[in-house]
């Protein structure tokens, strides 16, 4: 593939166009149906187009006529994440670091990896490679922005975001980064205005539907409150998320253990049927959030004849 042409494909990526990016890269093969690079690209904006199975399809064609394609084995990584197989990518890690060890999307790619494992010291040591290597990226800097908010930076995710923005207004990467980090300071309008402009480029854009779908959840006065407090706990890591539920669960006990004691016998059953209640929010307020979501999801329509 002409450096030319990987530009052009690169640069449809980024702007969130990969129906585009198809095209193109159908181009490319049109002249080289053996070209390994240009199948592994195309997997990557098939997976971008919601094309998963057809997305593996051309990760496997691209291994098999060059094993040592860094795209071909990037494409296959990237889609090994999205059929959730994380471990099956991270056997592939090794192989892309020694053939494409200064390139920006190995180490972007070897973070997504080890973010799906969680393993944030990993992670984050993949994306000191990459700012390492190109400081002054967008998409880098929105990516590096969302590690930090996934685990409760909030200013630092908004140091990045900016940068990224002010790098590139329209990469819908760093728009992306800077609403997640607005609604993460409750500003739903801001929030929503930058999905919102995703979508006029990109109508079909998972990401910016689902950041929809989290300020609607945010502002609902029914799930508002476990929206907020799901999005603490997931900043808490793992172990620490299993404390807290294990620590509540105790204070339920010590309370009804209390009341009575205390000789207030009659509130035990309120204190009882009050962690109830909690217990019955927490486990349905995710069901109303997943239909918020598939409502928003559902708005995309593959064109019948595409």
């Amino acid at each position: 593939m002409q450096p030319q042409d990987y530009a052009r494909v690169q640069r449809s990526l980024d702007t969130g166009r990969p129906g585009i990016a198809v095209t193109q890269l159908q181009q490319v093969l049109g002249r080289d149906p053996m070209d390994a690079d240009a199948h592994g690209l195309l997997a990557i904006a098939l997976l971008a187009s919601k094309r998963r199975f057809a997305a593996e399809v051309e990760a496997r064609i691209a291994l098999e006529l060059e094993p040592e394609s860094p795209f071909a084995l990037r494409g296959l990584i990237i889609v090994e994440l999205a059929l959730d197989r994380p471990e099956d990518a991270e056997q592939h890690l090794d192989a892309l670091a020694a053939i494409a060890h200064n390139d920006l999307w190995t180490w972007l790619v070897t973070a997504s990896v080890y973010r799906d494992l969680q393993d944030e010291e990993a992670e984050w040591e993949a994306l000191g490679m990459a700012l390492t290597l190109v400081p002054d990226n967008p998409e880098l800097l929105a990516r590096v922005s969302n590690f930090h908010l996934w685990h409760g930076r909030t200013d630092e995710a908004e140091d990045f975001a900016r940068e990224a923005m002010q790098l590139s207004a329209h990469n819908s990467s760093a728009r992306m980064a800077m609403g997640w980090v607005h609604l993460a300071r409750a500003d739903t309008e801001a929030a929503r205005d930058l999905a919102i402009s995703i979508l006029r480029d990109q109508p079909s854009d998972d990401g910016a539907l689902r950041l929809i779908a989290n300020i609607k959840a945010r502002q609902n006065p029914v799930i508002g409150l476990w929206w907020q407090w799901n999005v603490w706990m997931t900043t808490q890591g793992q172990v620490r998320a299993i404390a807290l539920l294990l620590g509540a669960f105790a204070l339920y006990r010590f309370a009804s253990i209390a009341v009575g004691d205390l000789g207030y016998p009659d509130a035990k059953p309120i204190v009882t049927y009050a962690w109830y209640g909690i217990c019955a929010y927490t486990w349905f307020a995710p069901a109303i959030w997943y239909r918020m979501l598939n409502r928003e999801l559902a708005q995309i329509r593959l064109d019948p004849d595409f």
